[in-house]
């Protein structure tokens, strides 16, 4: 099995898993589980692999253009509005 796990933890004493074993990538997608302080995971999700390219590339879009966004830049400088408009 290849498997390639990412670990992170997380601030309510639990970590969160994103990996992608074969059977995943077989799949189409990326594993995400949030484990519990006590090492039980309490819920896994298998994301698309192209929704986890996009969501990886809208957090980056968000912060170079330094947006505010209430999960991701919340002290952002620029409305998504501003942003939309010069991009037309």
């Amino acid at each position: 099995m290849n498997n390639k796990t990412i670990e992170i933890d997380i601030n309510n004493g639990g970590r969160l898993k994103v990996y992608q074993s074969d059977t995943d990538k077989i799949r189409g997608g990326v594993a995400l589980e949030d484990i519990d302080s006590n090492g039980k995971v309490g819920r896994r999700d298998l994301i698309d692999e192209g929704d986890f390219v996009m969501l990886m590339n809208y957090y980056r879009y968000i912060k170079d253009y330094d947006i505010k966004d209430e999960f991701i830049n919340i002290n952002g400088k620029n409305s998504k509005k501003e942003m939309e408009n010069q991009l037309l």
